[in-house]
């Protein structure tokens, strides 16, 4: 799965001109899901959104996150799949690579779900829904991506040894990708606004 975040003082996405989801000061979060995506994924992408200081205070010179801003009843994250925004005027960070990610809605809303577990006020934009998005932004912004390592490819079979036990898979393993198995990918700083 990967990520772009945008903070926005509000933001709106219309289908035909009718509002389908929205948020006040908080994030415009698009999702783009890859094919080998697990919960562990889902729960690791969450923490980055939710723990990112993106939001720069000027008076004080500090970078706050989502839960330090002041309260509010109104969604603070307007997540939706990168797929479904019309955005003729390139507004938003593109993904360098998409090859192994598809146009689906796998993901996003499990990722939802995690987030507003953790107490997080998401609106999200529905799979299939292409919209329009209408928004303040602050100026900050940020990219960042988890997927399955890629196993090295190897021409030579491994030799096999007198001790039978040697070469067994371990139990549990076959079949399934440990969180061991996962690294981070372009993770990029925040950019900080000028003044």
């Amino acid at each position: 799965m990967q990520a772009v975040i945008s903070t926005v003082k509000w933001a709106k996405a219309k289908v035909d001109g009718q509002v389908v989801a929205e948020c006040g000061v908080g994030y415009i979060l698009l999702v783009e899901g890859h094919a080998e995506d697990t919960p562990d994924i889902y729960e690791l992408i969450s923490e980055r959104v939710i723990h990112m200081q993106l939001f720069y205070d000027f008076e004080r010179h500090v970078s706050e996150g989502l839960w330090q801003l002041p309260p509010t009843d109104e969604p603070e994250i307007l997540a939706a799949p990168y797929y479904s925004l019309r955005d003729p005027d390139w507004r938003f960070m593109g993904f360098k690579d998409r090859s192994e990610y598809e146009p689906h809605d796998r993901g996003i809303s499990e990722l939802v779900t995690i987030l507003r577990a953790k107490g997080r006020r998401v609106s999200m934009v529905e799979f299939g829904t292409m919209v329009d998005l209408e928004f303040e932004s602050t100026r900050t912004s940020a990219q960042i991506g988890i997927k399955p390592k890629k196993k090295a490819a190897t021409d030579s079979k491994p030799k096999k040894s007198k001790d039978p036990q040697k070469h067994k898979t371990p139990p549990g393993r076959k079949g399934y990708l440990m969180l061991s198995d996962y690294r981070e990918v372009r993770s990029s700083s925040p950019t900080r606004p000028k003044e």
